[in-house]
């Protein structure tokens, strides 16, 4: 679902970066078609692609 619904639309693709950088918490709220649902990251991996985000500036 993530390749479909995320991956191929660069909105959404830049609304999970923005809330990944913005978050505080290791899970994020999205909306695959209509299936609101959320991805959760255990802390290591949060940690690790918020500091991939930030070096690549985004």
């Amino acid at each position: 679902m993530y390749k479909e619904f995320i991956k191929k639309d660069e909105g959404a693709m830049e609304f999970l970066k923005k809330a990944l950088i913005n978050s505080e918490l290791p899970e994020i709220s999205l909306k695959l078609g209509d299936m609101e649902t959320s991805i959760r990251f255990v802390e290591s991996h949060f940690q690790d692609i918020k500091a991939i985000l930030a070096n690549l500036g985004i």
